[in-house]
């Protein structure tokens, strides 16, 4: 979808066509141990991404954790040779009144965390905290 422009119904032509070429794989299951699964072991040569939009708000706090401890173990096991990064976007903390919604970026190894971007929940009122992109 690299260059297309405008907004609307032009996105939404060019993400069906996307996904109409190259289908993803759609499985069934509960979060917490669907990402335990996947991220059981590294993949050496591959650059793993957990990503997710808008989803914290509707799991339980205790599944919930047992998310962030997944991803924080499978963390711990990554390498240079088989990174791992997850990317957020979800209700910023303490702004969720007026819908903010925090892009965070945590990688590993190292684990560190950037707050890429604040934005409205449908990307709109994007503003770039950490450098913005070519």
């Amino acid at each position: 979808m690299a260059g297309v422009e405008g907004n609307g119904l032009g996105l939404l032509d060019a993400a069906i066509a996307e996904v109409c070429e190259s289908p993803p794989t759609v499985e069934h299951a509960a979060a917490g141990p669907w990402l335990e699964r996947v991220l059981a072991a590294p993949v050496p040569g591959t650059l793993t991404i957990v990503f997710h939009s808008i989803v914290a708000f509707y799991i339980a706090p205790g599944e919930w954790a047992e998310i962030e401890a997944t991803l924080a173990a499978a963390g711990s096991r990554a390498t240079t040779a088989a990174p791992l990064a997850h990317v957020s976007f979800e209700l910023a903390p303490g702004d969720d009144a007026d819908g903010t919604i925090a892009v965070v970026l945590e990688v590993w190894p190292g684990g560190g965390r950037t707050l890429l971007a604040t934005c409205g929940p449908h990307g709109d009122r994007i503003e770039w905290r950490a450098g913005r992109p070519d």
